[in-house]
């Protein structure tokens, strides 16, 4: 279907530019692109450069060529029938390059650093860094890893040596008047510098008020003489009808003494396209359409059409009705031209040539600002060594170009680069286009024109046997010789991409910048399109549905300007439907949608468990949900890049313990300190110790607090215990300060006081992430502002996952699960794709005070800018309504694009799900816009089979989004074993020794956690399949207790003990049967109790209770009796040791159940049931 296509791609000595739409093994076709060219340079491998835009590309492309190479090393030539075409086309090309390789002396196998395969970021940084001179740098800048600092810093910079009298003091006094915020000034500033690259070029090339307000006119009128043209186009078909038309209409207002537009134009044979004819063109959208942009129905005499009846003649009457019916039968007609329609309203929303003039003095003042804002700005990056990747990229172009041309570098590159690739080109930015444009400007077409005579050479390869249609094997050695002659003078560009994949205009992708390249070329080479039509991912039933839905979507036709890009039809090569399958569902909750797409995942990982699956999102808040049920149902998932790093409490703990280090009155961060798991502190001795800190500092009194002063405050001897080897290291580490740097010196604390093993998961990544970022920051920086330091990770997402074995890493789990956004799949691709929440929308951008477009209209780039204005009757005809109204579209036409993407990302089955409720007729309210329900509304039908239904069985009660469990040092905190009040204390066994029994109660509760979770995921795991999972579990457990190695193995013996006998024993399974109604495990209740005659508040916390299948409620306590206790284990003595314990839990369940409840003791690791008769 495209191999011809696929072919000429490899052609040698002629440039292309190739649209490859999703799963057409672009990247293979790069790749063999790139071997073709290493055949034909006159030299050096690195004549051939090949670009990317992430240095993920840039090392699959690498490692292809290599491992192509290392193919074609040990390959046996005499047998390549194995192969597949495909894979002979490749290793056929490799083998020639080692060819060329041992001839040359390149060594590419054992030096693959010669392949000159790059980032379109380290290409700027080697064009920087070779020029510091040219580049305005003066040495090797680094780039900054967060480049707001340094906006802010040259902010602050420009308001202190602002003074009345500064030069720019008008024009800054301007803005703050008018916008009346200060810091929202500011803000605007941040977002003006980070994206500079856009607008620096033309504001600074206008040095007067008058050159600014001709520059802004001269480029709205060059869009609205772009847009009459493409009117004239689609109104083409129509024209003679309307001219028609308007001539009639010339000759009504004249004869009936009224002025209008269409006065000034008489006799018309045409609809003239000049700029001096707007306002036709106006009055003609005016009587085409009514006010919401819609085409008109009918005309009456608003629109010039008199009444027949007013008629001075009968003949007259006649030609009026005539008139009146023949134009709206041509508006009925026109209206099923939704294009030019689309035209019409375009040149309606149009800003007017004179800008309005409060609008005006915005600009100008902003003209005189902004130049000095990014003097600042340079002077910050002079000081700091550090740049943002906007100055480095300006820096490369100032490297190959100044004002009198091209520079000495760029006619030196011009000499050592033949060829270049660009890969993903629709995702370039009109900055790293202009790069692309300098590294060619001196190139020309007739680089492309054979220096010899071509014919020949071809004729004599026809007449060799065994050719290749490729690859040229078996043809001769002067043939092959002749033609490397030929092609080594050769320059190429490549560019290979998908303008329906283009989703980072937040980065500054434009898609137009692909659009104008395969239109008009790039610097003086004209490209050869391809497009590329088979998809080697899909099954041909997605490819189809694909392709028939988003084909009336997408636009019409490209636009350059906006964006738009229309949807190209592909054709799967997969000659198999085999398990295809698309389901579309509807709900009328988002919980019961997560509870499906859960169970799916369930249904898909039992049938298919080495398939990959997807679930993928707009934002990555729609994944709450449906992680908290994935855990829930202990199924093991990966999360990239999903929940914020501060959020998470380890993290949390840190800054705190940071932030107080560093200023000692944050009384907020040590407040946390005290209650951190490491330290955890009671909030009552707590708020004894705020007491005494009402002059000095919390960090003061704790260093002060000795026993005798502690129990003169009332600290109990539990807190006065925690906090002297805290505050023994803490001192210690004080003054060892300044030994080290400030993240190894926090670091090293950090784990003196065994802060990590206070967490129940390994935290050690996401802390190891923080001390990396703190230490870079810090050195950025050369300071410490830990406030700061927190705002900063605010931005940093951190990976989540869940695995079957509690602190396994993803990889050994080896999931096929995946959770991420979209815009993170982009490029890669799974066996099945669910997509929950069409429905839903992402959160709006910030409004905004300032507009700017850079785009072309035709072959004329235009660069606009507007200021809102508060002058309500002067907006819609300012720039900025237009260009508000113009980044709407983009928006929007990326919104698609984005769906495309999603779309394209399955290889088999895809899963469309969404929440909507009805309203009272019981109809489904119409999706939000904005929403991918929005755009796909029209082109799904909502039916019995796509309502889906969840059944009660399918449920997971309870499920919310998990609280991480945390543990206190030194003591935890027993959460299952709080000692119930209701019988005397003296009958309790306080005198058991802590130290030696300490890990069976650990083990006790372990084996609780276990249980617990287990009864409240049953019906999800059988018995059979949950007893490895949970004993592989037990040591992840125990291990944050910090247990010496062999009182670790007895516990995790007596448990998986206990957990092998209540998995065999028929009582044990009763207890845990999934059957039973209303289960509890591990309910906490807080009631009323008598302790001594008096009314106390206490708290249990139920082991397991239930309600049978005979409609009999149970209350079930387990004892994990050890080894040591079961030689002289009396069930009389344990059952009297827990009586008044269990009459407190029967009581508390009879009355929150209504029903009598009977109560037992179970011991598992007898195994051994006993039944109390208790009477309450």
């Amino acid at each position: 279907m495209d191999e011809k296509e696929r072919i000429k791609a490899l052609t040698p000595n002629q440039s292309f530019i190739v649209e490859a739409p999703a799963g057409s093994g672009k990247t293979e076709l790069l790749t063999l692109r790139y071997l073709t060219l290493l055949n034909y340079v006159h030299k050096d491998p690195e004549e051939v450069v090949a670009v990317t835009f992430t240095r993920k590309a840039a090392s699959e492309m690498k490692h292809r060529v290599i491992q192509a190479l290392k193919q074609a090393s040990s390959c046996d030539f005499s047998n390549l029938s194995e192969y597949s075409e495909k894979d002979k086309t490749r290793i056929e090309i490799a083998k020639r390059v080692l060819v060329k390789d041992q001839e040359n002396s390149w060594y590419l196998l054992e030096n693959p650093s010669r392949l000159r395969i790059l980032t379109i970021d380290a290409l700027c940084t080697m064009l920087a860094y070779r020029t510091p001179i040219l580049s305005h740098f003066g040495g090797k800048p680094e780039i900054h890893d967060s480049p707001e600092v340094l906006y802010k810093k040259a902010i602050e910079s420009f308001i202190r040596e602002t003074t009345r009298e500064s030069e720019w003091y008008p024009g800054f006094e301007k803005l703050l008047l008018y916008f009346d915020n200060m810091n929202r000034v500011c803000d605007w500033f941040i977002q003006l510098l980070a994206n500079r690259d856009q607008w620096l070029p033309y504001l600074f090339a206008q040095s007067q008020q008058q050159d600014l307000l001709s520059y802004f006119k001269k480029g709205i009128n060059t869009i609205k003489q772009h847009v009459i043209e493409k009117i004239a186009t689609d109104i083409m078909p129509y024209e003679q009808a309307l001219v028609e038309t308007l001539n009639y209409l010339h000759s009504q207002y004249v004869e009936n003494g009224e002025t209008h537009v269409f006065c000034e134009y008489s006799d018309l044979t045409y609809l003239p396209t000049e700029i001096e004819s707007t306002d036709l063109w106006l009055a003609l959208c005016d009587l085409l359409l009514v006010k919401d942009g819609g085409w008109r129905k009918v005309v009456n005499k608003n629109q010039g059409f008199y009444s027949a009846s007013s008629a001075k003649s009968k003949q007259d009457k006649e030609i009026r009705k005539a008139k009146k019916s023949e134009f709206e039968a041509l508006l009925k007609i026109m209206s099923e031209n939704m294009m030019l329609n689309q035209s019409l309203n375009e040149f309606l929303t149009l800003p007017d040539s004179n800008v309005p003039k409060e609008e005006l003095d915005i600009l100008i003042a902003l003209q005189q600002v902004l130049p000095v804002l990014v003097g600042f700005l340079r002077i910050s990056f002079k000081e700091t060594g550090k740049v943002d990747f906007v100055e480095m990229s300006l820096g490369a172009l100032h490297a190959l170009r100044d004002e009198t041309g091209p520079t000495e570098v760029a006619q030196a590159l011009d000499y050592t680069i033949s060829h270049i690739l660009v890969d993903e080109f629709q995702d370039t930015s009109a900055l790293q286009f202009q790069l692309l444009e300098q590294l060619i400007c001196e190139w020309t077409p007739t680089d492309s024109i054979p220096k010899v005579d071509e014919c020949s050479v071809r004729r004599q390869e026809s007449e060799a046997p065994g050719v290749h249609a490729l690859c040229m094997t078996g043809v001769s050695e002067r043939s092959q010789q002749h033609r490397a002659f030929i092609y080594e003078g050769y320059k190429t560009v490549f560019l290979v991409g998908d303008p329906q994949q283009s989703i980072y205009r937040f980065r500054g992708a434009e898609v137009g910048v692909f659009l104008h390249a395969q239109q008009y070329g790039i610097a003086n080479i004209i490209l050869e399109s391809i497009s590329l039509k088979r998809n080697f991912r899909s099954q041909p039933m997605l490819v189809d549905w694909v392709s028939d839905k988003l084909k009336d979507i997408f636009p019409k036709e490209d636009n350059l300007a906006t964006g738009a890009v229309t949807h190209k039809k592909a054709y799967s090569a997969i000659s198999s439907d085999e398990q295809a399958s698309i389901s579309v569902k509807c709900f009328s909750k988002l919980r019961d949608e997560s509870l499906y797409i859960v169970e799916q995942i369930k249904i898909l990982q039992k049938q298919q468990p080495q398939n990959s699956l997807a679930v993928l999102v707009r934002a990555k808040k729609h994944l709450v949900s449906i992680i908290a049920l994935l855990k829930a149902n202990n199924i093991p998932f990966y999360a990239k890049e999903i929940s914020q790093l501060i959020v998470r409490p380890h993290v949390i703990d840190l800054i705190s313990l940071a932030k107080g280090l560093f200023n000692w009155n944050d009384r907020i961060a040590w407040l946390s300190v005290l209650r951190a798991p490491w330290l955890g502190l009671q909030l009552i001795d707590i708020y004894k110790i705020i007491q005494e800190s009402d002059t000095h500092s919390l960090w003061e009194i704790i260093k002060s607090i000795e026993s005798v002063r502690a129990k003169e405050i009332g600290l109990s001897t539990d807190t006065i215990e925690r906090l002297q080897p805290f505050v023994t290291i803490i001192d210690y580490w004080l003054h060892h300060k300044q030994r080290r740097g400030i993240a190894a010196w926090l670091k090293g604390l950090w784990n003196a006081l065994g802060c990590a093993t206070c967490y129940p998961n390994d935290v050690s990544q996401d802390i190891d992430q923080v001390f990396i970022l703190l230490e870079k920051f810090v050195e950025q920086e050369y300071e410490v502002d830990f406030n700061a330091f927190e705002e900063k990770l605010t931005s940093v997402y951190a990976d989540q996952s869940h695995t079957l074995t509690e602190g396994a890493s993803i990889q050994e789990q080896n999931t096929q699960i995946q959770l991420m956004t979209i815009h993170q799949a982009k490029g890669l691709e799974f066996d099945t794709v669910i997509l929950p929440g069409l429905q839903m929308l992402t959160n709006k951008a910030d409004s905004t005070l300032l507009q700017w477009h850079e785009g072309w209209y035709g072959q004329n780039k235009v660069f606009l800018m507007g200021a809102k204005t508060l002058n309500k009757t002067e907006q819609q005809k300012s720039i900025f309504y237009y260009l508000s109204k113009v980044v709407g579209q983009k928006n929007r036409y990326e919104l698609i694009r984005l769906l495309y993407v999603a779309l394209t990302r399955a290889k088999s089955k895809l899963f469309l799900c969404f929440s909507l409720e009805k309203n009272e007729a019981n109809d489904y309210i119409e999706p939000k816009a904005g929403s991918f329900l929005e755009l796909l509304w029209d082109y799904i039908n909502i039916s019995d089979d796509t309502e889906n239904k969840i059944h009660e069985d399918c449920k997971i009660s309870n499920v919310n989004t998990p609280v991480p469990f945390v543990y206190r040092a030194k003591q935890p905190i027993d959460l299952h074993r709080i000692p119930m009040l209701s019988y005397n204390e003296d009958e309790l066994d306080l005198n058991r020794p802590e130290r030696e029994y300490h890990h069976q109660r650990i083990a006790g509760i372990i084996f609780h956690r276990i249980i617990a979770y287990y009864c409240q995921n049953q019906q999800f795991l059988s018995a059979e399949e949950a007893l490895p999972m949970l004993i592989r579990s037990v040591p992840f457990l125990l291990r944050p207790y910090g247990l010496a190695a062999e009182i670790f193995e007895n516990a995790r013996h007596a448990i998986h003990h206990a957990l092998k006998n209540i998995f065999s024993d028929e009582k044990g399974l009763w207890i845990i049967d999934k059957n039973h109604q209303n289960r509890l495990a591990e309910k906490a209740f807080s009631s009323v109790v008598s302790l001594k005659k008096e009314k106390n508040i206490a708290h249990i916390i139920v082991d397991c209770a239930f309600i049978d299948e005979n409609n009999q409620a149970w209350v079930v306590d387990f004892k994990l009796t050890h080894s040591q206790e079961m030689q002289q284990f009396d069930i009389t003595t344990e059952a009297e040791k827990y009586k008044q314990q269990l009459l407190s839990y029967k009581k508390v369940l009879e009355h929150y159940w209504k029903q009598p409840v009977r109560v037992g003791l179970y011991f598992p690791a007898l195994p051994f049931w006993y039944e109390y008769s208790l009477h309450t």
